[in-house]
């Protein structure tokens, strides 16, 4: 909303508030409030948080009084580790970049009925180009720019944006069409993905256009009033391999809301991992004595589906695993993976870990693979090959091992895929090598 004051209304109105928080705080002044300093580069004190009607003119309310900083609020963000851990944030177009807050100015924008300073932004708070010089509306930028600190790439990366399209002040597009870009770019530039949340109207004026996707933004462009996935409050996102910087502007000058906050509440990011990593899913045809488990299945033979996924994530390996021997009772599943070895001359991983069968009990598992396919690039030849060992951590007995016998670091002899080795598969196991 317009958060623009009328001088000749606002000069008077901050003469009276200062006198009654002195009453009622039995101080002479106010950080945050009005008279109070602004913190930060150049962010201004005096009552630019204040609230204000449509045409820009101060509403006295107890949310103006209790207008206090908190420790941050209204500082720069611009620099590393300074909004978010691992994240360094540009400048926007050379304007500096500021926390925000509910209640507290500087005010990105007035949120709710009561127009109240970036209204709805907790839990979180925001971020915010809050313009710069005379601060009016039209030195606002909204260019930001995120990277990853100690040259970390990411996979995918999300935030909120609050409160666009009830204020649009600088005229319409010849195409009816309004957006917000977030684009993810690699180390050489190229751009890995895009994300555009945009809306259509043929209305031009600065307030209440009417939307064939959303109705009238002085609802759905309201941080406090919008539904989420609104353009008053949604999230917009990328996702991609080795993103190593990421972008998020209008997608020009009449798509511009100045009066809008990036929402930290719902901020997220996932390191890309250049190690190599692993896949699997399918099912085998377990093989005559693979279960010793006399409680379970001992004896049965039939299809089993596995699943599994394994990777290094910030130096620590992740994954899980499952797999499932309807035939005998059988179903083990593992969040916790202790180990993964990938040797890429071999086209052989082997994933090391601890789960439970049936919900029930603590047992250690091995499971074994070759990537065929991988294999055959590098000159060997075959399919795939798939093995899983278990065992009881209470009495050290193997439970299962569909290649019972074998050591530990033997390539495993199950196929998924073909009539050999046991018994026909199906599936497909990819070791997934550097930057795929």
């Amino acid at each position: 909303m317009d958060l623009k004051m009328q001088r000749n209304v606002l000069a008077g109105v901050v003469v009276l508030l200062l006198a009654v928080v002195a009453v009622l705080l039995g101080t002479g002044g106010l950080t945050g409030a009005a008279g109070g300093q602004g913190k930060g580069k150049g962010i201004p004190g005096g009552a630019k948080g204040l609230n204000t009607d449509s045409d820009g003119n101060v509403i006295v309310t107890d949310d103006n009084a209790l207008q206090v900083d908190a420790a941050n609020v209204g500082t720069s963000v611009v620099g590393t580790d300074l909004a978010v851990l691992g994240l360094t944030i540009a400048n926007s177009g050379g304007n500096d970049i500021v926390y925000v807050s509910e209640g507290l100015y500087p005010a990105a924008y007035g949120g709710g009925s009561t127009n109240v300073a970036n209204k709805c932004s907790i839990p979180g708070g925001g971020i915010a180009d809050v313009g710069a010089g005379s601060y009016a509306y039209d030195t606002k930028k909204h260019q930001y720019e995120f990277t990853f600190t100690g040259g970390k790439k990411v996979s995918s990366f999300q935030i909120g944006v609050l409160d666009w399209g009830d204020f649009l002040p600088f005229g319409g597009n010849a195409d009816n069409t309004y957006a917000m870009v977030m684009t993810g770019y690699d180390d050489a530039g190229n751009v890995v993905a895009t994300s555009t949340k945009s809306f259509t109207t043929t209305d031009t004026g600065m307030n209440r256009r009417n939307t064939t996707e959303y109705g009238n933004l002085a609802t759905s462009g309201d941080a406090c009033n919008a539904t989420e996935g609104q353009p008053g409050k949604f999230i917009i996102s990328v996702s991609g391999p080795a993103i190593s910087r990421i972008t998020l502007s209008f997608r020009d000058r009449a798509s511009m809301d100045p009066h809008v906050a990036l929402w930290l509440g719902a901020m997220t990011f996932t390191e890309f991992s250049e190690d190599p990593f692993v896949t699997g899913g399918g099912w085998i045809e377990s093989p005559d004595g693979a279960c010793s488990a006399s409680d379970l299945c001992a004896g049965a033979t039939g299809t089993a589906n596995y699943g599994f996924v394994a990777k290094y994530l910030q130096g620590q390996p992740q994954g899980s695993v499952e797999f499932n021997f309807s035939e005998g009772n059988f179903n083990f599943h593992s969040d916790y993976i202790t180990g993964l070895v990938i040797d890429e001359a071999r086209a052989w991983c082997q994933i090391t870990g601890q789960g439970q069968i049936n919900n029930q009990g603590s047992y250690s598992f091995m499971l074994s693979c070759i990537d065929g396919k991988l294999l055959g690039a590098q000159g060997g030849g075959g399919g795939d090959l798939f093995r899983m060992k278990i065992v009881d951590n209470a009495t050290g007995a193997v439970v299962f091992d569909s290649q019972a016998g074998a050591d530990d670091n033997a390539d495993p002899n199950i196929t998924p895929g073909d009539s050999s080795n046991n018994g026909q598969g199906g599936g497909a196991i990819v070791i997934h090598l550097r930057g795929n």
